[in-house]
C-alpha cells in the first residue's frame, strides 16, 4: 500500500476533521506542529515565540502551526473567556506577528463547537492531527515526507527543534519519535524538588525497561512526539476515547507498527506547574507530591521478573505456552500471564510465525506497553501487601 493510500484509508475510516482557519491553500508544508490550547493565552505566546526562533529560517516557511483552541461546554467561565480572547486576537492579528509563523487554528471553543463534556485534550490533539493529515493528503507529493509534531501550549522548544527532530526521525527509519525533555524551572523549591523527583521516577521506569529489553522503553509525553504522516495513519491515529493518556496509547501503536526512536539531538521544555486538568500527568503528580504523596520507584525485582519471561521467549522460541509457564517460578507473573490468556496467545503466535525473530516481535506486540505497566504496578502493589 502506498503512503498516500495509507493516509486516505485512515482519513476515510477513523479521522475527525475540522476546518483549519487562516492557512493558505497549497502552501506545500512539510511539517505540521499541532498544539491543543485551553486557557493558555500567556503561555502559548512564549511557545510560539520559541518556535519562531527555529533555524534555518527556511524551515519556518515549510512549517505550519495548528492551534486547537478547545474547551468543554461546562468549562470554567474564565477558561472560555481566555480562549475567546485568543481567538479574537488571532483573527485581528494582534496576538503575534503573522510574519513570524504560518499559524492556523481550529475553533473548538465557541458556542456549538465545544468538545463533549466527557472528552478533553486527547480528542483535541486527535482533531488537530487528523485535520493536519487531511491537509497533507490534499497536497500530497511523493517527493516529500510530511511530519506531524505534537506539542503543548506551555512547552518551550529549542532553536533546532523542527530540523533536528525531523532529521533524526527520517534517518532512523522509524514511524515515530520521542524528543528529549527537561521540565522548566518551578516557582518554588518545593515544586522544583517535586519535578526533579518526578523526572527521576520516569527515567527509572524507562531505564529499567531498556535494561530488560522491552521495546516500549521510551517516555510517553504528549508534548514531545513527532511522527511521519504515514506512521500516524498506520498507528490508527491519536487515541481519544478518554480524557487523557492519548500519548501513551498512540506511542504504543507507533511502536507496534513502525518503531519509536529516542531523539536526543534537540529538547523540549514542558511546564512544571501544578494542574488538575488531567486525571494523570505532570501537573497532578506534582500536586500530589506537594501534598505528601512521594514518587516511589517501582522495585527492580519487578523488572527482573519480566526479564525472565523475555529471556525464555528469546532463547526458547519453540516452547509451548504451558511449557513457558512451567519455567516461571514467580507466582505474581505466572498468575498474571494465566489471567491474560498467555498460553493460548503464545501457541497461536508460534503456529502463525515460523521465524524466531517474528515470534519474538509478535510476543512483544501482545505483551505491549499497557500489559507491561499493569504488571509492574500489580507486582509493586502485591509486594507492598506482603
Amino acid at each position: 500500500m502506498s503512503i498516500n493510500s495509507s493516509i486516505n484509508k485512515y482519513l476515510r475510516k477513523r479521522a475527525i476533521i475540522k476546518a483549519v482557519e487562516n492557512l493558505s491553500e497549497n502552501s506545500h508544508f512539510q511539517n505540521y506542529v499541532v498544539i491543543p490550547v485551553l486557557a493558555e493565552y500567556d503561555s502559548l505566546l512564549q511557545t510560539l515565540l520559541s518556535l519562531s526562533k527555529n533555524k534555518p529560517k527556511k524551515v519556518l516557511s515549510e512549517t505550519s502551526i495548528i492551534l486547537v483552541i478547545n474547551n468543554r461546554k461546562n468549562a470554567l467561565k474564565k477558561e472560555i473567556a481566555d480562549n475567546q480572547r485568543l481567538l479574537f486576537d488571532l483573527k485581528s492579528y494582534s496576538y503575534i506577528n503573522p510574519d513570524l509563523l504560518n499559524i492556523g487554528w481550529i475553533d473548538l471553543s465557541s458556542p456549538k463547537k465545544e468538545l463533549p463534556d466527557n472528552r478533553g485534550i486527547g480528542l483535541a490533539r486527535k482533531i488537530g492531527m487528523d485535520s493536519a493529515l487531511q491537509l497533507i493528503a490534499e497536497d500530497f507529493s511523493s517527493e516529500k515526507v510530511p511530519c506531524l509534531f505534537s506539542l503543548d501550549a506551555d512547552t518551550i522548544v529549542e532553536e533546532n527543534y523542527i530540523v533536528a527532530a525531523r532529521k533524526a526521525l527520517l534517518y532512523s527509519g522509524s514511524f515515530g519519535g520521542v524528543i528529549s525533555f527537561k521540565h522548566q524551572s518551578a516557582k518554588n523549591k518545593e515544586q522544583q524538588r517535586a519535578i526533579d523527583e518526578y523526572e527521576c521516577f520516569m527515567d527509572h521506569y524507562v531505564e529499567n525497561l531498556k535494561r530488560i529489553g522491552s521495546p516500549y522503553a521510551y517516555h510517553s509525553m504528549g508534548s514531545a512526539i513527532v511522527c511521519t504522516a504515514k506512521g500516524y495513519a498506520k498507528a490508527a491515529g491519536m487515541h481519544a476515547k478518554k480524557t487523557a493518556g492519548e500519548d501513551f496509547y498512540f506511542l504504543e501503536n507507533l511502536q507496534k507498527n513502525g518503531g519509536v526512536k529516542e531523539i536526543t539531538s534537540t529538547k523540549v521544555f514542558p511546564s512544571s506547574r501544578i494542574s488538575v486538568r488531567n486525571p494523570f500527568g505532570t501537573g497532578i503528580r506534582i500536586k500530589q507530591y506537594c501534598k505528601g504523596t512521594p514518587f516511589e520507584h517501582y522495585p527492580k525485582e519487578a523488572f527482573d521478573t519480566l526479564k525472565v519471561l523475555f529471556s525464555i521467549i528469546k532463547t526458547n522460541p519453540n516452547i509451548s505456552g504451558k511449557g513457558c509457564l512451567s519455567k516461571i517460578d514467580n507466582k505474581i507473573l505466572k498468575n498474571f500471564l494465566i489471567e491474560s490468556g498467555f498460553a493460548e496467545s503464545w501457541d497461536k503466535i508460534r503456529d502463525n510465525h515460523t521465524e524466531k525473530v517474528a515470534r519474538e516481535n509478535e510476543f512483544h506486540r501482545w505483551f505491549d506497553a499497557l500489559k507491561t505497566l499493569r504488571f509492574i504496578r500489580l507486582f509493586t502493589l502485591l509486594k507492598h501487601l506482603d
